[in-house]
Parts: structure tokens; sequence; C-alpha cells
């Protein structure tokens, strides 16, 4: 139905439609939640099947160390709202599902590229503030250049969001366009690791 017209993709969107078919823990919400959110539940339920079945095909130790997702409304208390509302959709219904993974001592146990840790979405605006000149941060509306998913690996390998929501591979000078945005990457992921 999302793809019949505009229209029909906006009802087929509506978060009181796919609230119900998200993980009961995703509901409590704050009152305060900005009306661009409402969007949000379709990417969560769409994000919880994704990442369900990246686990069933991940080793046990690697399924362990993605850490719970971050509540809708704890993210709302602790993050400022121009922030999250520049963030991509899908990377923020991925961060309530699973936000980041714990750093591994010795060996690299990403879930990427050369062991690649996915980050919590603190170390993800962090990273992301740094980067950023101070006149940009003091804005009152933040439209980052990237947005970091991972740490960086051996020669500045990192996979990050574009303004456009786009994820890109990023090796030292190089930039690779992997794909339109986090869930289609996501799904790339799982027909290589079929």
């Amino acid at each position: 139905m999302r793809r019949v017209c505009k229209s029909a993709k906006d009802v087929a969107s509506r978060g009181t439609l796919w609230r119900p078919f998200c993980s009961p823990r995703h509901w409590p919400l704050s009152a305060n939640v900005p009306e661009k959110l409402d969007g949000l539940w379709f990417r969560v339920a769409r994000m919880e099947s994704l990442w369900a079945r990246l686990e069933a095909r991940s080793q046990p130790a690697l399924r362990f160390s993605l850490n719970r997702g971050c509540p809708l409304a704890d993210m709302l208390a602790a993050v400022p709202i121009a922030q999250l509302l520049a963030m991509p959709l899908d990377v923020l219904a991925s961060l309530l599902v699973h936000d980041g993974q714990l750093p591994s001592p010795g060996e690299r146990l990403g879930l990427f590229f050369g062991g690649a840790r996915l980050l919590p979405i603190a170390e993800m605006l962090a990273e992301m503030l740094a980067e950023m000149p101070r006149e940009a941060r003091d804005a009152a509306s933040l439209s980052p250049p990237r947005l970091p998913l991972t740490d960086r690996v051996g020669f500045g390998m990192q996979l990050v969001c574009d303004e456009n929501g786009a994820v890109v591979f990023e090796s030292g000078f190089n930039s690779i366009r992997k794909a339109r945005s986090w869930a289609a990457f996501l799904e790339l992921v799982l027909q290589d690791t079929v």
C-alpha cells in the first residue's frame, strides 16, 4: 500500500498502524515526541526484523556484544532534539533496537569490515560534533555533513551516513557509496552473510 501513491504512503506509514508490530519495550514514549518522528514506528518494525535475521546468522559472542536499544523517551531526554531530528530516521530506528556494540578487549569483534564496531548514539554524536565547526554546533538546526556509524579501523576505514542518509565507506581519502540508507545497507550485509 505504501507504493500506491504519496497519500497512501503517508497513511500506511502512520505510527498508530506500526506501533503494535514493534516490541512493547518501544511503546512508552514521552508526550512531547515531535510529529516528524511519527514515521519512526514503520522503520523500527523493519529494523527489528533486519536485526533479528542478522543476529540469527552471527556468532554468539557477536550477538552478546550488541547493546540493548535506547528507549526513545531516554533519547529525547538525553540528546538535544535538533540533533535527533538531524539524524536519518533509519539510523535512529536502528539505535532503538541496538544502541551500538560493547568495545571488545583484544581481538576486534565488530559487526562490519575488519571488526569495525557499531557505535552507540553517545559516541556517534560526540564524534559528529567534534568534526563540526563551532558555529555550526551552536546553530539551532543541525544538518551534519556526516554521521559516523562505526569506529575507525586500520587506515581510517569507517562507515558513515552522509547528509542524504546514504551509507558511505570512507577509507583514507576515498569514499565509496555502499547503499542509499542504513536499512538498505543492513539488507546488503544480510545477503552477504547467507
